[in-house]
């Protein structure tokens, strides 16, 4: 049956090759030069084969493979790569790429015609897979068999497990355990445990010995061969054909049987086994040698006859150097005119010199002539001459005459192109050199020669050329590989034809090779880029790019990467656009960083804002309070007949409780205040939650009812600010990840728990729309959101991943589409370590019920309404003093002015609490523990420092006036 073949290669001379060594045989040979012929002749008629070259002048030869399999039938059609030697990245594209196998060139014809016979199926029959779901061991020391029968029993449906000799067999065997394998197919002759030995040793043992053995070779198979492999156990031994047809329906039987027997040899068996077994291999060695002979033979005959070539070749173009070469032409030349004295002079060396190649020995013809232009001058006229004794033209002739006896001799110029390269002296005693056939002779030799130079010549311009062009092509990859952006170099067609190493990284993003596969999207990261007008299509185009930021998304990888862009257009010589470069530099991580920068200043001054609006509530709301008291305590003295008073009582506990509301929600704001470096020290995660989850209710409470449900747990290692910006960030992804209304059929859940390692965890659930696993896998990636454009920056889980995990926790996510999500938060557990309230003045000792004297207080404080509090509220038990400028307080003390307690806001204009506790400290340190420092609190780095230094009492604003009082008994004691 005729089978046909397409053959792709753009090389005429291999075309015919393949042509002439098949049309011998049964196919029928298609020719296609380029890539669009080869897809032009597919448009017609499908072959039963293809061949193909990897290097086309108009497609990459894998790029090519990848459009024949993507057309209707492509993928019934075996393809072979057919290339020279094949770098180990063309290897591991060659599969991805469709190819079938590959043919190594140069090959011979009827090794080629051997290859395909056993490569090509018919395309009518049907590859039938009775291995679907088994797995074979195959072993073999030849990787091209291996790798034929492999390729055989993939496309029967098999798990092929290959290798290259018994004891890797074994070593697969019990990898696998026995069980797993179906059956061993192995070549008889292999290094150290051959087929036979394999045999004898998987069937002594229980393990394997029910698994069939399948012997194959290629030489020939005799019947002791056969006889001894059934009697170690092997199910048969078969001969290797091209197309393993036999081996295959053997193995096809032996899987069809239904009870593996397996196949035991007694012990006395074993030395008469062993001795057949090595005069059977030798057998086979003396027959695999003999067949190999004829094919020694042959090789020997190719290799002789390209040393022969390579000699030549190497003589002239690669290794010896020209002069060598013109020794051997000179001699053979003269040997041809049986000229046995003579010299070959040369020109174009330094100025005026001459190089001499001489054959015979005679010392006259190296001085023959003495510079250049004495030989210039003789060759005149570009012809033969012949020099007699009689006319010497030069005294260097004279010599040669009076040393060789010769009548005459003959001066052949050496002229190529109108140019003189030297010229050959010929002499003979016994020939008349005058004659036409003489003459002619040694135009012939001049001529010759005159060609073998400017050949050499020529060959001796390019191999510097060459040399001179693989240093700078070396030196500009040596360049363009060390450099850290990626530089790409396209054709008018947009194809890559220049990449450095950078570029071969980023390869999947900067070169679509499936349209779709790679998203562009202009600098705001969310404007789609059109296609064709990204920055390179624009340099392609004539255009110059300038410092673009483009984003690169791969739709089904989580790769995204920013990359800043120049382009500029390729200009030939002519002023045509040739093509165009572009340089990608990865600004990825500093588009995050600056986004997280951004993130960052925006939390600190949210943070700032927050503590300046506690400082500001926190002043009046202290006197708010304090006067509210008062007014409780003056209410509770008036007569029990009074009619107002218990109205008036109830007006005003109504305004402490709201006060009270308000002195919380200003608490939780407070910790947002932290600056994001504070010191990571022992924290209580049910008291953040708590304040967290105020602050979120008003997101919350028109979406879902909230379940808590917290178990008791230990201090955490972190900082209460970084920790609220978490579970903020969590709850109110939580809220948003269900709509509004129906809150009673929704649910957001927050619970604490502790890990068998004694690790804190806190989980934060909702009922919510949940997530697909893809969603779920790119989830803390930055940039990504599946928010609408312009509602989230995709930088949120990101920060709070970075945030957990320097605090050395860990932070996962469990969701399903439809049911909700919940965030689990682990974080370490403290030790007996301080805590974020650590450095709170020591709990006051319960004071008498009233003070043991009168004290005298001053009080500083720029807000002139906590002054007024501060007096109401100590008024009854001491004396209370007041001022609004610390200077003027550091004033009066310093001219005498006398205190028991000074009370000091931390923060004021002018001189704050801390420049007047350092002046006092200067001036007067003897007050410094007198001094009792209020705060509304402190949002700077300067007051935090402050107050973990000094070992002053401090009360926070609002404060709470019994507790004053008690303040100032408790100290006046300690004072006395």
């Amino acid at each position: 049956m005729t089978r046909s073949i397409l053959v792709i290669d753009d090389n005429p001379v291999t075309r015919k090759i393949v042509r002439a060594a098949l049309q011998r045989g049964d196919w029928r040979v298609t020719e296609a030069e380029s890539a669009s012929a080869a897809l032009a002749a597919l448009a017609r008629e499908w072959p039963d084969v293809i061949l193909q070259d990897l290097v086309l002048p108009d497609l990459n030869g894998f790029e090519l493979a990848l459009q024949i399999r993507a057309l209707p039938g492509g993928g019934e059609v075996p393809i072979i790569a057919f290339s020279g030697l094949l770098s180990a990245s063309d290897e591991a594209r060659l599969a991805l790429s469709g190819f079938d196998d590959v043919i190594a060139k140069p090959i011979e014809p009827s090794r080629l015609r051997h290859i395909l016979d056993a490569l090509a199926p018919q395309r009518a029959k049907e590859v039938e897979r009775y291995g679907e779901g088994k797995r074979v061991i195959i072993a073999d020391d030849d990787g091209a068999q291996l790798k034929l029968l492999r390729i055989r029993l993939e496309h029967a449906g098999f798990e092929a497990i290959t290798a290259r000799d018994g004891a890797e067999v074994m070593a697969k065997l019990l990898q696998h355990k026995g069980g797993a394998i179906d059956a061993v197919i192995s070549d008889v002759m292999m290094p150290n445990v051959d087929g036979f030995a394999l045999t004898l040793e998987i069937k002594q043992n229980e393990a394997y010995s029910a698994i069939p053995v399948l012997l194959v070779t290629s030489s020939f198979v005799d019947r002791a061969d056969r006889e001894l492999a059934l009697r170690l156990g092997a199910s048969d031994l078969l001969l290797r054909t091209p197309d393993l047809a036999e081996v295959q329906a053997r193995l096809r039987s032996l899987l069809s049987e239904r009870t593996p027997t397996a196949d035991t040899v007694r012990q006395e068996e074993l030395p008469q086994l062993e001795r057949e077994r090595a005069v059977r291999l030798m057998h086979q060695l003396e027959r695999q040698v003999a067949i190999n002979s004829g094919m020694s033979q042959r090789s020997a005959m190719l290799s002789a006859e390209i040393a022969v070539l390579s000699g030549v070749s190497d003589a002239i173009v690669k290794g010896r150097d020209i002069e060598a070469v013109l020794d051997e032409v000179l001699a053979a030349c003269f040997d041809a005119g049986a000229i046995a004295i003579g010299a070959l002079y040369l020109l174009g060396g330094p100025e005026r010199a001459i190089d001499v190649r001489q054959i015979g020995h005679c010392g006259a013809l190296r001085t023959l002539f003495t510079d250049a232009d004495e030989l210039r001058q003789v060759l005149i006229g570009q012809s033969p001459r012949l020099v007699r004794e009689s006319q010497p033209p030069t005294p260097g002739f004279s010599r040669l005459f009076a040393e060789t006896h010769a009548p005459a001799v003959l001066v052949v110029p050496l002229v190529h192109a109108g140019e003189t390269l030297g010229a050959i002296a010929m002499l003979s005693a016994g020939r008349d050199l005058s004659r036409e056939d003489w003459l002619s002779f040694a135009q012939g030799v001049g001529n010759q020669m005159a060609l073998s130079l400017a050949l050499a010549k020529a060959v001796e311009e390019k191999r510097r050329s060459e040399e001179r062009t693989r240093e700078n092509e070396a030196l500009l990859r040596l360049v363009l590989d060390n450099l850290v952006e990626a530089v790409v170099v396209a054709d008018r067609d947009g194809r890559h034809i220049l990449w450095n190493g950078a570029a071969a990284k980023l390869g999947p993003v900067l070169e679509r090779t499936t349209e779709g596969s790679v998203q562009y999207f202009a600098a705001d990261g969310v404007t789609p880029i059109p296609p064709g007008a990204l920055p390179l299509d624009r340099a392609i185009r004539g255009e110059a790019v300038e410092a673009v930021d483009v984003l690169a998304k791969q739709v089904q990888k989580e790769q995204a990467l920013w990359l800043n862009v120049n382009a500029r257009p390729l200009v030939s010589a002519d002023g045509g656009h040739k093509g165009g470069v572009a340089v990608f530099r990865d600004v990825t991580q500093k588009r995050q960083g600056e986004a997280q920068l951004i993130a960052s200043e925006r939390m600190a001054s949210v943070g700032m804002l927050a503590a300046g609006v506690a400082h500001e509530i926190n002043n009046p709301l202290a006197a708010l309070i304090s006067n509210i008291e008062l007014a409780l305590r003056q209410v509770a003295a008036l007569p029990p007949e009074s009619a107002e008073k218990e109205e008036l009582q109830a007006e005003l506990a109504d305004a402490r409780t709201a006060a009270d509301r308000v002195r919380l929600i200003v608490r939780d704001l407070k910790m947002f205040a932290r600056s994001d470096d504070a010191s990571v020290v022992a924290v209580d995660v049910q008291k953040v939650l708590e304040s967290t989850l105020r602050m979120a209710w008003n997101e919350i409470r028109h979406r879902a009812h909230l379940k808590k449900r917290f178990e008791p747990v230990p201090m955490a290692i972190g900082t209460a600010a970084k920790l609220a910006q978490v579970f903020l960030n969590l709850l109110v992804n939580a809220a948003q990840a269900i709509g509004v209304g129906h809150a009673d059929k929704n649910e957001i859940s927050v619970s604490t728990s502790v890990t068998a390692d004694q690790r804190v965890v806190v989980e934060i659930g909702d009922t919510g729309h949940g997530m697909s696993p893809e969603v779920q896998r790119r989830l803390f990636t930055p940039f990504f959101t599946t928010k609408p454009v312009g509602s989230g920056t995709g930088l949120g889980l990101s920060i709070c991943h970075r945030i957990i995990h320097e605090l050395g926790g860990e932070i996962t996510v469990r969701s399903e589409v439809g049911k909700g999500t919940v965030f689990s938060v682990i974080l370490t557990a403290a030790r007996a370590e301080r805590s974020e309230t650590s450095g709170a003045p020591a709990e006051v000792i319960a004071p008498p019920p009233r003070p043991t004297r009168r004290g005298r207080v001053l009080v500083i404080d720029d807000e002139a309404m906590i002054g007024a509090a501060l007096r109401r509220t100590l008024a009854k038990f001491h004396d209370v003093t007041a001022m609004t400028a610390a200077d003027e307080a550091l004033a009066a003390l310093k001219a005498g002015a006398d205190y028991d307690m000074i009370f000091c806001d931390l923060m004021m204009p002018k001189m704050s609490g801390m420049d007047f506790y350092e002046a006092i400290a200067r001036e007067l340190p003897a007050l410094t523990t007198r001094i009792v420092f209020l705060s509304g609190g402190a949002f700077t780095e300067r007051a935090r420092a402050f107050l973990e230094k000094v070992p002053n009492p401090r009360v926070e604003k609002p404060f709470d006036g019994p507790e004053v009082v008690e303040l100032v008994n408790v100290c006046l004691q300690v004072f006395d």
